[in-house]
């Protein structure tokens, strides 16, 4: 956990997700750690957390549509939902309307979620990032949560703590 709250300023550039699995309860520990392109190139950044033991975290198209759902729980705004290349263009703008609709209601959350279900697996990588916008911090964390594992935007281990860790850490430990 010390990793995760070694740096909470706002401007950090990123951070990546890890897991590694604990072998005295057989549970996955998630850990955030700062990453700057600036320091290092992305490849080595990744091997050194491997060569200590630690897992990517790719979050794939179910989780993100959990993380999702977390958000509006958090009062959180959905300002994007991106999704993979092969979505026609049809496919985007009725996304993009229902995130509009959710955001001024939640009760169309239910339809963005149906909407959403032919991206809805396990094994899916079809939305690439979500951005979501907290209009009640008065830093105005706005932050891009990326499937390849890595946030990027303002108060990054905020979102990694409240909303991004319990929904990862449910998926692969169960409750």
């Amino acid at each position: 956990l010390k990793s995760i709250f070694m740096e909470r300023r706002s401007s950090v550039e990123s951070i990546k997700i890890f897991k590694k699995l604990l072998p005295s309860t057989y549970k996955f520990a998630l850990e955030a750690f700062k990453y700057n392109r600036r320091d290092t190139t992305y490849s080595n950044f990744i091997s050194s957390f491997k060569k200590q033991g630690y897992e990517q975290v790719i979050i794939n198209s179910e989780i993100m549509i959990w993380i999702i759902e977390e958000s509006l729980k958090h009062k959180m705004l959905i300002t994007k939902i991106n999704l993979s290349e092969f979505a026609d263009e049809e496919e985007i703008e009725v996304t993009d309307k229902l995130i509009s609709k959710v955001n001024l209601n939640n009760v169309y959350w239910i339809e963005l979620k149906n909407h959403l279900n032919w991206v809805s697996d396990s094994n899916s990588i079809d939305i690439k990032s979500i951005s979501i916008y907290d209009p009640l911090n008065s830093a105005n964390v706005n932050s891009e949560i990326g499937s390849s594992g890595l946030i990027q935007g303002k108060s990054l281990f905020l979102i990694f703590e409240q909303i991004v860790k319990p929904v990862i850490e449910v998926y692969l430990n169960g409750k």
